[in-house]
């Protein structure tokens, strides 16, 4: 048996996740966030996605390209139980694994092509931007759903939602950025901190999304966006 196989990405994608803190821990847990695959040769043959835009969704398989794996570990500490407890690594999602390898089911808005570009124009997904794609698969209903899964050690963990407001001083920034808001909005109700970090005092945290710099400050489970800087 073949002891080490050798794979090529067959594209890239454009996320507005541009740093690791802020991405959702799950894929279509933020629907609104809109992403672009561009494929690259040898997969830039149009032939390739025949057929692919009468799915609509689909699965994504990647690498997890940012954080260092050169010493991964056969437990880890999984954020819903608060750091404070180990599993397998196997049951669990984490990045850190033997192959750094994840997979996320998102939603296909529609493919497209021009000047010799295949994109694959997608929301929900949950990926950092510039992640290289491995494979492309169609989501199927009649095989993809399981019906009674049971979900594990996850079972009544669910992450805590915030309620997000936002300062006065921005409400002429939204006039015309609407749709940001409602990105912003998604991604810090999922509340992007470890669970060990959380507490009742107020804290200030800040993140890249898109070109933007949010700064909030999150007490209890009320977070309030404060500033958005634009740098140049």
């Amino acid at each position: 048996m073949p002891q080490s196989y050798n794979f090529f990405p067959v594209g890239f994608i454009k996320s507005p996740y541009k740093e690791k803190f802020g991405i959702p821990r799950q894929a279509r847990l933020v629907k609104s966030a809109q992403s672009t695959i561009e494929l690259i040769s040898p997969c830039n043959d149009p032939s390739i996605i025949k057929g692919l835009e009468s799915f609509s969704h689909l699965w994504l398989l990647f690498v997890f390209h940012a954080p260092k794996h050169e010493n991964w570990n056969p437990t880890v500490r999984p954020p819903r139980l608060g750091g404070n407890k180990r599993q397998g690594v196997f049951a669990t999602r984490s990045p850190f694994r033997p192959n750094p390898i994840g997979m996320s089911a998102v939603k296909l808005e529609k493919t497209e092509q021009k000047k010799g570009k295949i994109i694959l124009h997608i929301s929900g997904a949950d990926l950092l931007d510039g992640t290289p794609i491995l494979d492309i698969k169609p989501y199927i209903r009649e095989s993809d759903i399981i019906k009674n899964a049971q979900d594990g050690w996850i079972k009544d963990k669910k992450h805590p939602q915030l309620s997000v407001s936002f300062s006065p001083i921005l409400k002429d920034f939204f006039k015309e950025n609407e749709e940001l808001k409602k990105l912003i909005t998604e991604v810090i109700k999922q509340d992007p901190r470890p669970r060990y970090q959380e507490s009742d005092s107020e804290e200030s945290y800040a993140f890249r999304l898109e070109e933007h710099d949010v700064h909030f400050v999150i007490k209890g489970k009320k977070a309030n966006v404060i500033e958005i800087k634009n740098p140049a």
